[in-house]
């Protein structure tokens, strides 16, 4: 009896236990029979294919099925991060802790979100954690090397590697590491060796290849890069980022009709590839097939509107190679256009400028842009620059009777002003002041577009047109040193030139310009801007030309005179204020300074003062008081603002919100930017490694 009870109660165990993992197996399927593991699988497969919203509507589902379901968050924080959006990636985490315990890739991961969020102390919290428990975790020497790195210390990324390597000998993501880490502290030798490791170990390895591939082309070594390459896409015909490297590489070697057949070929696999699109443009431009051009570059920004870059190489490219009529001209220029009626609806009114110049650079017949950048100038107290553009916009015939009637309206209110009593029309006058030649030698280091370097150049001696005060010439061909730069701009007779360098990232860019005397050779000024965020480049760009004209060593000459009262051609927009004494010289007796920026001249050749009786927009009036017996005083000489106080934004928070910390010398130039000792490039490859 008691035999016969003990084993129905071990039968309705049995039974029990049977049913609940059934049921279990059933909650696990959708009203349709498809299970969350199948779910999971697809999405694995459309991660590993980057398809980051197909991964995550896979995982979204398998996650629906089954709520507990800590792999499918996990996944679903990788997609996120991917994607941008870290702080829903963190959200994605948390709930996959509660389903997954002890699994440092979950920390390392929180870390490394925690980077991109600028936490810095709350990633090296998580990875020293992991560290803590698991001494061998190479994901968490990772993210403290890469700690080290953003806080401009190599070396000390070096280190972690070297611990690393101790632990795990053969790891070829460690041996590659540490050999992009010597070659950027110069130990090409040591680099090698630890890339001849990886190749020894990992023979049949296409990641590896392809690194060994990345790494001689930086070295400049492009036949052994090419080899690297294609072995990789030898044993992995689809691996994208080995074909986005040859492609590279072929450019580079100017090679461009193979260029064309890998971008097409990478094109066929993801139409989607911006970047395939920007190197093919850049393969026809240099193929002079301008139309072709126009079309790949016009495909990629419709992939990706946000890609500064390839606009602006498009943008150079209608510019040189289009006449102002072309009526392509004004659907080139609207985004432009519509990211100015942004800022000014948000008050932004510099980078608003900024668009409206841009938009007026590619077409300048447009009427409306012109007169929204006039109503500009009048918001800032200029109404002479505003009436100039609308009379502008009537010599093109393209007023209507609202812009004739403020036009005449506007020449009534200002009939007394200085222009008019003095005949001058401040709209033609040739204010430049200075010459500069802007430079570049041609990078090894590895880019996120091919010549970006060289269109960083081309765009800042574009943007620089708008300046009255200096005149930019850029150099399309690449400089082969400091040397070659010097003997360029001397022999063009410039006052000064620039070395431009352009570091970036898929989310920042960093622009250094080195200035030197084109007279001497010797230095004169060093700026480094660091842009983050939503157009980092256009903001970037406008930093670096404000931060160069702030410090240009400014002064006016003398247009027109009657007794003793003179013209001179600067105005409010120019610094002048009434009662300001400014110097008058003889022209021949100013130049630049030998040393920085700045001008030398002679207290003997002084011949008299001019004080501000009358500042205008673009010129001001002042009474001459001579210096001597004879007044030897000529229209022609210059006028020299000589006692007054030099000003410099020594920390301004940029357009991004991004802030600077800078030293300035006493002439004002901005010498160092907290951010220049960073390698962001290194930290690019070392995450894709990771």
């Amino acid at each position: 009896m008691n035999k016969t009870f003990w084993s129905s109660v071990h039968f309705g165990f049995v039974l029990c236990l049977f049913c609940f993992c059934t049921i279990g197996v059933f909650a696990q399927k959708s009203t349709t029979g498809v299970s969350a593991q199948s779910c999971y699988k697809a999405g694995q497969e459309q991660q590993s294919l980057e398809n980051w919203y197909e991964a995550v509507e896979c995982y979204l589902e398998a996650v629906h099925i089954n709520p507990s379901y800590g792999d499918a968050y996990f996944a679903l924080a990788q997609c996120s991060a991917e994607m941008g959006e870290n702080e829903l990636a963190l959200t994605y985490l948390d709930t996959a802790s509660r389903y997954i315990r002890n699994r440092p890739e979950l920390i390392n991961m929180r870390g490394f979100i925690y980077i991109s969020l600028g936490m810095i102390s709350e990633a090296k919290e998580q990875f020293e954690a992991v560290l803590k428990d698991y001494p061998n975790d190479v994901d968490a020497r990772f993210g403290l090397a890469e700690l080290e790195i953003l806080d401009g210390r190599v070396s000390g990324a070096e280190n972690q590697f070297l611990q690393a390597l101790q632990r795990r000998p053969a790891d070829y993501k460690v041996l590659i590491s540490l050999a992009l880490v010597s070659d950027s502290l110069g130990k090409t030798t040591n680099a090698r060796d630890y890339v001849n490791r990886a190749l020894q170990y990992y023979s049949g390895n296409a990641e590896v290849y392809y690194l060994a591939g990345y790494l001689a082309k930086k070295q400049g070594e492009l036949e052994e890069a090419e080899s690297y390459a294609r072995v990789a896409i030898k044993l992995d015909d689809t691996y994208d980022d080995a074909y986005r490297l040859l492609s590279t590489i072929l450019y580079d070697s100017e090679r461009y009709e193979e260029v064309l057949d890998i971008c097409s070929f990478r094109i066929a696999m993801n139409r989607n590839k911006a970047d395939a699109w920007y190197l093919r443009g850049l393969s026809y431009v240099a193929l002079n097939k301008v139309q072709e051009a126009f079309s790949a570059f016009e495909t990629g920004l419709e992939i990706d509107p946000d890609d500064e870059m390839m606009r602006a190489e498009l943008e150079l490219l209608v510019c040189e190679t289009t006449r102002v009529e072309d009526t392509r001209r004004k659907q080139w220029a609207s985004y432009h256009l519509e990211k100015a009626k942004e800022y000014t609806a948000k008050y932004f009114s510099v980078q608003a400028a900024y668009e409206y110049q841009r938009c007026l650079r590619l077409n300048p017949n447009d009427v409306d842009s012109r007169k929204s950048y006039a109503d500009l100038m009048l918001t800032a107290g200029y109404p002479e620059a505003y009436l100039s553009h609308l009379e502008f916009i009537q010599n093109q015939g393209a007023a209507d009777v609202r812009i004739d009637d403020i036009v005449e309206g506007y020449r009534s209110l200002l009939f007394s002003t200085l222009s008019s009593r003095w005949g001058v029309e401040p709209f033609y006058l040739d204010k430049s002041r200075w010459k500069i030649g802007f430079y570049y030698v041609k990078p090894t280091t590895e880019s996120v577009h091919s010549d970006a370097c060289k269109i960083t150049t081309l765009m800042l001696g574009d943007i620089f047109s708008v300046s009255s005060a200096v005149t930019v010439s850029a150099d399309a061909s690449a400089a082969k040193n400091f040397t070659d730069a010097f003997q360029r701009a001397r022999k063009k007779g410039y006052d000064y030139f620039c070395l431009v360098e352009t570091t970036e990232t898929e989310r920042d860019i960093s622009i250094s310009c080195n200035m030197y005397s084109a007279r001497t050779g010797n230095e004169a000024g060093k700026w480094t801007v660091y842009r983050t965020g939503n157009s980092c480049f256009a903001n970037a760009l406008q930093r670096l030309r404000q931060s160069i004209l702030t410090v240009m060593p400014y002064y006016a000459k003398i247009i027109a005179r009657t007794g003793t009262d003179v013209l001179i051609d600067a105005g409010r927009m120019d610094g002048v204020a009434k009662d300001q004494v400014w110097t008058v010289f003889e022209p021949e007796s100013v130049r630049s300074s030998d040393f920085g920026l700045g001008l030398t001249f002679s207290q003997n050749n002084i011949l008299g003062t001019v004080c501000i009786t009358d500042a205008g927009e673009d010129i001001s009036q002042g009474d001459y008081t001579q210096l001597g017996f004879y007044d030897r005083m000529n229209v022609g000489d210059i006028v020299l603002l000589i006692a007054h106080e030099e000003s410099t934004d020594s920390d301004e928070n940029g357009a991004d919100g991004s802030s600077e910390k800078s030293e300035t010398s006493e002439n004002g130039v901005v010498i160092k930017q907290d951010r220049s000792s960073q390698d962001p490039e290194l930290v690019r490859m070392l995450r894709v490694i990771r």
